[in-house]
C-alpha cells in the first residue's frame, strides 16, 4: 500500500497503515507526506499520546542506559533529516519552512520538560539544563535544522 504526497488517509482507506488503526489517542485522519508502505518500517510522528505507558516507561530505562551514546543519537537526527530533505526535494519551495520546523522542534522539546506530559525520566536537574536551552534557542532560533541539532548538542 502506498499513500502520495500530501495525501490525506483514513482508516480503512487504500495506504491508512494497518498497525496504526488501533492506536488509542491518535487523529484519525494522517496527513501524509511522502510515501508509507506497509511492508517497510515507517517513522509516524503521531504524538505523545499515543504511547503507551508502559512504552514511555521502557523509553525512560532505555534513556538511563544509552546516554553514553548520546553522540550516535545526534547523529541520527541529522541523519533523519538528511534523509527528509532528500525524499520531499528542495525545501526553499515553502518560504520559511525550516526555520517553522525549527521553532516547533524547540517547541516540542520545550514540551518534554513543561508539556502536558513531560518525560518522567528525565532527572529535575536535565529538565532545568533543557528548559533553559531551549528557551535561550527561542530568543535567537537557528534557521536550520542541522544547526538547532549542533547546537542543541553542545548546550547539552
Amino acid at each position: 500500500m502506498t499513500s502520495g504526497w500530501t495525501q490525506r488517509i483514513a482508516p480503512g482507506e487504500d495506504g491508512y497503515p494497518r498497525r496504526l488503526s488501533d492506536v488509542r489517542g491518535v487523529q484519525p485522519t494522517l496527513h501524509v507526506a511522502g510515501t508509507l508502505r506497509e511492508s517497510s518500517p515507517t517513522v509516524a510522528i503521531v504524538g505523545s499520546r499515543a504511547a503507551a505507558s508502559d512504552a514511555m516507561a521502557m523509553a525512560g530505562r532505555l534513556a538511563r542506559h544509552v546516554a553514553a551514546h548520546r553522540q550516535w543519537f545526534i547523529e541520527a537526527a541529522g541523519i533523519y533529516w538528511q534523509r527528509y530533505v532528500d525524499a520531499v526535494g528542495d525545501l526553499s519551495r515553502w518560504d520559511g519552512y525550516e526555520p517553522r520546523a525549527v521553532r516547533h522542534t524547540l517547541a516540542c522539546l520545550l514540551a518534554r520538560v513543561d508539556g502536558r506530559s513531560p518525560l518522567e525520566y528525565l532527572t529535575a536537574d536535565e529538565r532545568s539544563r533543557q528548559r533553559a536551552l531551549v528557551l535561550a534557542l527561542m530568543a535567537q532560533p537557528p534557521t536550520t535544522i542541522p544547526q538547532l541539532i549542533q547546537t542543541f548538542a553542545e548546550g547539552l
